[in-house]
């Protein structure tokens, strides 16, 4: 499955249009429509890997609320088996969502999609810095 993951992200660095990486497997990162993604292959379940979209940084004087939202998001999504979860680097202090992805068993193409998808999210929630879980799992406000 390590071969497999490594096709997928060729592919996914192909439709990018993102260089390869130094640790070309390792940690990959990508740019999707100008949002920064790392993704690893799960070593708990070969058939996955873990993906993380960088949001970006909060603005400091929202930082305790931003925090807040994550933990309740976190918290709604934990009923949702395979919903992202979000967390913080504590290097950049930036914003990250997390998921679990099953790796295709065929083109990387609709993974792109969702890709473009968690972009489109990490855009959104840069202009508005907020999150909405009204829904029961964790979503962006628009």
């Amino acid at each position: 499955m390590r071969q497999r993951f490594r096709e997928v992200t060729d592919e996914l660095r192909a439709l990018s249009g993102s260089p390869p990486s130094p640790h070309m497997y390792g940690n990959v990162m990508l740019t999707v429509d100008g949002v920064s993604f790392s993704l690893m292959h799960d070593s708990e379940d070969a058939g996955h890997m873990v993906m993380f979209c960088d949001f970006g940084a909060p603005k400091e004087e929202s930082r305790s609320e931003v925090i807040k939202a994550l933990l309740s998001a976190n918290s709604a999504g934990l009923a949702h088996a395979g919903r992202e979860s979000f967390c913080m680097n504590p290097v950049s202090g930036h914003i990250l969502a997390s998921s679990i992805l099953p790796l295709p068993q065929e083109s990387a193409r609709l993974l792109f999609c969702v890709l473009r998808q968690y972009a489109e999210q990490a855009r959104q929630w840069q202009h508005a810095y907020a999150l909405r879980t009204d829904t029961g799992a964790p979503q962006l406000a628009s």
